[in-house]
């Protein structure tokens, strides 16, 4: 059909529109270059003469009693031929919104929204774009309103009038309007502005299903905070704003004015007054740290206090049911009712288990030991400190210890630490699954875990297990061993490098490898020849 809107085969698919659904018993013909209707079952005969541009089935995007047909303009008629709509749209067009095909018509560069009969059913626009089933944003010239649909009418509720519309919040009911700079908001529910403001800024907060949605206004470098249906919270005073807490159906913000914070609850009901320095928060614990006169102190999300400000630190140990506080540098425990688990003496305290009992590290000014927690009570598990003490191999509890000089690996079971290996040795290191690095009356070894087995390590001043990286010019890493024979070690001797047979002390010379850095690259650089230099800072210069 010449000269009908060109609509391809997939955009017919995506909008569903099956010509079966058509009514069947008017069909258009041509005669003459002309476009009438005839029945199927006659179709020699025109019901409705052949005397259109155009023509449309009858129910194609209207009632089954309505047609477009094109004479110079799109207009539509009815199942007798006559003007419903004379020609008066310059072209019409479908387009799929959210699963559902609308209806335009376009004449005098303005669209328009149309309903099955063809009547124009909105005022006119550049584009539309739905915001769900009933909320349309419209644009026209730049410009933004809002239409809403009722029984396929499409009313304008916001006038195609502002430099930008956008909407608030979850339910689409709530939208911020802006126009020469100012900034209202605008309720689809009551029909009403807010009043103006400088700035906003939008919290959407999870509240199961849906967010419920708090505004942050600005005017005059003054914030308040409001809910979705334009009600203050809290007036438009403070400093600063923030969401700082997020709980399901419990949300608090943070105020700040003239320095000093406070923190307030979704209704503006006061939860800790403005009179603090700043505020930290334990997701995990519910537990607000709030530091006043440079020291810490804790409260509960209702602003119930737990500790007094007399710390530097505070961590929560969930597990435990414990705080781990510092003071005067130094660290100890204390209980949710503030009384001491563990005296603030030690330098350091580290879990290295967290089920019960809760081991710790604990460093002393000379000294470190084992500690078991349990039910708030504190064991140290050796009766003599140790030199050195270091957690290696997680998550089993085994230890690297010095004690009078000497090393040894020791296993932390059933609160008792036992040596592993039958000799102490100057030091020890791990270093890959299968070995310890030994140093004895000043030579080195590898120490096998399971046989204690000994093999002396040729002089090196670099030895990388199997597992080490390094970084190549072009910025990936790659393993020291590769393309290494098996059953041996990337080892160097100052500016030469080699492979080691641990099984036959064979070493074999191999490329050094100098990991990519900025000051490799840079000592390069420094090392060209002056001219090459030269030609170099050319280059950049042409760049």
């Amino acid at each position: 059909m010449q000269g009908m809107m060109k609509i391809s085969l997939i955009t017919y698919l995506l909008w569903g529109i099956a010509i079966v659904g058509f009514s069947q018993d008017l069909e258009p013909a041509q005669k003459k270059n002309k476009w009438g209707y005839v029945k199927k079952e006659n179709p020699q005969k025109f019901v409705i003469k052949a005397k259109f541009e155009e023509a449309y089935p009858f129910g194609k995007w209207l009632d089954s009693s309505f047609a477009f047909v094109r004479n110079g303009s799109y207009g539509i008629i009815d199942r007798k031929g006559k003007w419903v709509i004379k020609p008066n749209y310059d072209t019409i067009f479908t387009q799929k919104k959210l699963g559902e095909v609308l209806l335009f018509a376009k004449k005098s560069n303005e669209s328009f929204l149309l309903n099955r009969k063809g009547e124009i059913v909105s005022e006119g626009f550049g584009s539309v774009e739905p915001l769900n089933k009933e909320v349309f944003l419209a644009v026209k010239n730049n410009q933004m309103g809002i239409l809403l649909r009722k029984n396929d009418v499409y009313e304008t509720i916001l006038p195609i009038e502002f430099d930008y519309v956008s909407v608030v919040n979850f339910k689409n009911t709530l939208f911020q309007v802006k126009k020469n700079g100012k900034i209202r908001f605008y309720d689809l529910t009551t029909k009403k502005f807010s009043e103006e403001y400088d700035k906003h800024q939008s919290i959407r907060i999870r509240d199961t299903a849906t967010y419920e949605t708090f505004i942050v206004v600005e005017k005059n470098a003054k914030k308040g905070l409001i809910d979705e249906k334009m009600n203050f919270i809290v007036n438009i005073e403070y400093d600063n704003i923030r969401h700082f807490k997020e709980k399901r159906k419990s949300t608090i913000f943070e105020l700040t004015k003239a320095g000093k914070k406070g923190l307030i609850d979704e209704t503006g009901k006061t939860i800790l007054p403005i009179e603090f320095d700043g505020f930290l928060y334990d997701q995990n614990a519910s537990y607000i740290t709030a530091l006043k006169n440079n020291l810490f102190g804790l409260y509960d999300t209702t602003g119930k206090q737990i500790l007094n400000h007399l710390y530097e630190d505070i961590r929560f140990w969930k597990e435990q049911n414990v705080f781990q506080v510092s003071k005067d540098k130094l660290q100890g425990l204390v209980s949710t009712e503030e009384k001491i688990v563990l005296p603030i003496l030690y330098k350091n305290l580290m879990r290295v288990s967290y089920q019960t009992p809760c081991y710790i590290l604990a460093t002393k000014e000379k000294g470190k030991n084992i500690l078991a927690l349990e039910n708030n009570t504190v064991q140290q598990i050796s009766q003599e400190d140790f030199e050195e003490l270091i957690a290696i191999e997680p998550p089993q509890l085994k230890f690297i210890g010095k004690m009078k000089g000497k090393e040894n690996v020791y296993l932390l079971d059933e609160k008792k630490l036992k040596k592993t290996l039958k000799n102490d040795y100057d030091e020890i290191t791990t270093f890959n699954k299968t070995f310890y690095k030994v140093r004895s009356k000043g030579k080195q070894y590898f120490l096998d875990k399971k046989t204690e087995k000994l093999t002396a390590l040729p002089p090196h001043t670099l030895l990388l297990n199997e597992d080490a990286l390094y970084m190549t010019e072009d910025r990936k890493f790659k393993k020291y061993t590769e393309g290494q024979p098996e059953g041996t070690f990337y080892l160097e001797q100052d500016e030469k490098a080699f492979f080691w047979n641990i099984n036959t002390q064979q070493l074999t010379p191999t490329e050094r490898i100098i990991p990519f850095s900025s000051d490799n690259q840079m000592l390069k650089s420094q090392n060209q020849p002056l001219q090459n230099r030269e030609r170099n800072t050319q280059k950049t210069r042409k760049k």
